[in-house]
């Protein structure tokens, strides 16, 4: 019997096989259909649903755990027009390392104390299509906290209605 090859991390080749949600790309793939809508992150407000966009990964920033031991890793991400805060549930993000680029499809954004925050979903799918070779902007901090009262009652009011949803 042979020994399967090691990729990255020790884990097999096989790994995007272990998590579907995170896939490799093919290389030389045409960076989607006709039909895709990307959102650059400067465009993107709180209660989008259906986001697609491509980043590169900079910093994984927090990661904690919740009553149920879930595990929730925030991750800053950045395109060329701007950066937000990624957060992925349990194993999505010990997959995503510094300087990979990464395609999200399906993906949302929402509030979460006063920032928005960009979430990959139970539905969303992360594509690594790249490492290292990415135009990226830190600024403007789509993630930074809202502090003028009258935009995030208006935020908050969009989080409550989902009929006025983006």
């Amino acid at each position: 019997k042979m020994a399967q090859p090691q990729g990255k991390g020790g884990l097999p080749n096989s790994a995007p096989q272990l998590m579907p949600q995170i896939r490799q790309s093919n290389a030389g793939r045409a960076s989607g259909s006709s039909g895709d809508m990307y959102t650059k992150i400067c465009d993107m407000r709180a209660c989008m649903k259906n986001v697609n966009c491509t980043f590169i990964v900079l910093d994984k920033v927090a990661v904690s755990s919740t009553k149920d031991h879930h595990v929730i890793s925030q991750i800053l991400v950045a395109d060329s027009t701007g950066s937000i805060l990624l957060s992925l549930w349990d194993v999505q993000g010990d997959y995503l390392n510094p300087s990979d680029i990464i395609r999200l499809t399906g993906g949302y954004t929402a509030l979460y104390k006063n920032q928005i925050v960009l979430y990959a979903g139970r539905y969303g799918a992360l594509e690594k299509t790249g490492e290292f070779t990415m135009i990226f902007s830190e600024t403007p901090a789509m993630s930074a906290p809202i502090t003028d009262p009258a935009t995030l009652a208006a935020v908050k009011a969009l989080n409550q209605n989902p009929q006025q949803r983006l």
